[in-house]
């Protein structure tokens, strides 16, 4: 009697342990139905016109990160922090 018991208990044990990997595995790997939700956020997406100017300061701030003139690129990156929108 004690050992189905306890087959019982390690089959439902199993049993839930189971179901747990499978709602975890939902909830952490959204499948193709948020999948085709995310797209149609996406398409909705709106994009602003990007300033010229902001734009080659970043592109000038990469080139002296390149070429590790750390001060200078950090000074030019909270220029742009800083710039009113």
């Amino acid at each position: 009697m004690g050992s189905r018991r306890g087959a019982m208990r390690l089959a439902t044990f199993g049993l839930l342990l189971g179901l747990a990997v499978i709602v975890l595995n939902a909830i952490l790997c959204p499948g193709p139905a948020t999948a085709a939700v995310d797209d149609a956020i996406a398409d909705e997406t709106v994009f602003l016109p990007t300033d010229r100017a902001s734009v080659q300061r970043l592109n000038l701030a990469r080139e002296l990160i390149d070429q590790r003139r750390w001060g200078e690129a950090v000074r030019l990156i909270g220029s742009l922090l800083e710039a009113p929108e």
